[in-house]
């Protein structure tokens, strides 16, 4: 679940709504489809290697009827998950055990908004497709550089030639 909104940066409510149909999983490429977003929004987003086989291993030892596509996905010890304060505690549980104090789901969300932009510095468009937001603007809150990346900014600027005063 974990590398699920690390690796995707689907919502809370989205993960909770994923149905075994909504994962495909393939040895080269595999997909998440969010029918349900944030105002009703229908996307797909592609899984990365660690995120399918992270799933692959969660349906093979932990879901009990993978095999039905109408199944929710997430599957506790008490049935499907379906509460927020579900994933709260398992984050809360893992964090700890990590040593990550305050781990919340939006955390993992901006995680994996920053390290998407970190790999395509250029694709604001392509994030606000992946995190499912209409409006460019609103991805802008991802986009804050941090004291270290504008110290490497201001370094390459150096380094043009021809624009020392």
């Amino acid at each position: 679940m974990i590398e699920m909104m690390v690796g995707t940066g689907v919502r809370v409510s989205e993960l909770l709504n994923l149905t075994r149909a909504d994962i495909e999983l393939r040895e080269r490429s595999g997909k998440v489809i969010v029918r349900y977003g944030k105002g009703s929004q229908y996307r797909e987003i592609p899984l990365t290697l660690d995120c399918r086989q992270a799933l692959q291993t969660y349906l093979d030892t932990h879901h009990p009827d993978f095999a039905n596509p109408n199944t929710p996905l997430w599957i506790g010890k008490k049935g499907p998950l379906s509460h927020r304060s579900s994933v709260m505690r398992l984050l809360q549980k893992y964090g700890a055990a990590v040593g990550i104090e305050e781990l919340h789901p939006h955390v993992l969300r901006h995680t994996f908004a920053s390290r998407y932009l970190r790999a395509n510095p250029d694709d604001m468009r392509g994030l606000a497709r992946l995190l499912g937001h209409a409006n460019l603007n609103t991805v802008m809150i991802y986009t804050e550089p941090d004291l270290d990346d504008l110290t490497q900014r201001m370094e390459r600027m150096e380094l043009i030639e021809g624009e020392r005063l």
